[in-house]
């Protein structure tokens, strides 16, 4: 994304534009405020589609304007484009509509239990970011990644996935399935699942648009020599990632990179 490089305080709403960012764009759904995966594709991708329904918007706020600044960034922003997001004409609302064949599989349990379990139902929001390296506050700023950009929504990550890329008849290059919460979390569908919501959705997508799935599955969801469930997708690398816990102890995390060979 070459406008990346233009983008001032001054000019940052007007430069928004959808399907720039979603072109070879990163897609990380459940992400909290994690920025691991930016930290390992950066260098090659620079447009970060974070989605997530159980952080509070003065969290993400606060987060994205001030983790990466510590680190050499300038920040623009954040600013919010939640407004912009709503007068899409592929915009659903922040609410995800269940499949009697999901209600079914999930024991007739209610949408509002299933999806918002443990009382994560927060407002939709939807914030963007730019960061640009300042040689001047970082020693290495030859060994990281020039410039790149976050936009996190605040809302259910399948939902948005179809309001986002199908709508544009796109696929993001890279799909990062990491500490998404399933089971005893409070995600409600399985990402690696190939019969659950995301992956039909990403599916459906290759299907009827021609788009190809994702170039990169990141997960740190299973250990190989077990495969991706995901058919087609090969082992290539583990990063070792290291993010801060609760209690302020850097705690290794692997995250295993598997690429689409068909």
């Amino acid at each position: 994304m070459a406008h990346l490089s233009h983008i001032t305080a001054a000019n940052i709403r007007q430069s928004f534009n959808l399907p720039d960012l979603l072109k070879d764009s990163v897609f990380y759904p459940c992400s909290a405020a994690d920025g691991g995966v930016i930290k390992i594709m950066a260098k090659t991708y620079n447009s970060f589609i974070h989605v997530d329904y159980s952080c509070k918007k003065e969290r993400i706020r606060k987060k994205m304007a001030e983790d990466f600044y510590d680190v050499g960034y300038d920040v623009i922003g954040p600013v919010s484009v939640t407004k912009i997001l709503q007068q899409l004409p592929e915009y659903k609302g922040p609410e995800l509509r269940m499949t009697r064949f999901e209600m079914i599989k999930y024991n007739d349990r209610s949408e509002s239990d299933i999806i918002y379990n443990s009382g994560f139902h927060l407002p939709f929001f939807a914030l963007w970011a730019v960061y640009r390296i300042n040689p001047a506050r970082t020693g290495n700023a030859a060994q990281m990644a020039q410039t790149f950009s976050i936009l996190h929504i605040g809302g259910e990550a399948c939902s948005w996935y179809e309001q986002l890329y199908p709508a544009n008849k796109i696929n993001p290059a890279v799909f990062a399935i990491v500490s998404p919460g399933d089971g005893y979390g409070n995600n409600w569908t399985r990402f690696l699942d190939t019969g659950d919501r995301m992956y039909q959705l990403l599916d459906i997508n290759e299907e009827i648009n021609g788009v190809p799935m994702p170039k990169i599955v990141l997960t740190d969801q299973l250990t190989p020599p077990k495969p991706l469930p995901w058919p087609g997708y090969t082992y290539v690398r583990t990063y070792h990632d290291y993010p801060t816990s609760f209690l302020s102890r850097p705690i290794r995390r692997d995250i295993y990179q598997f690429e689409l060979r068909q």
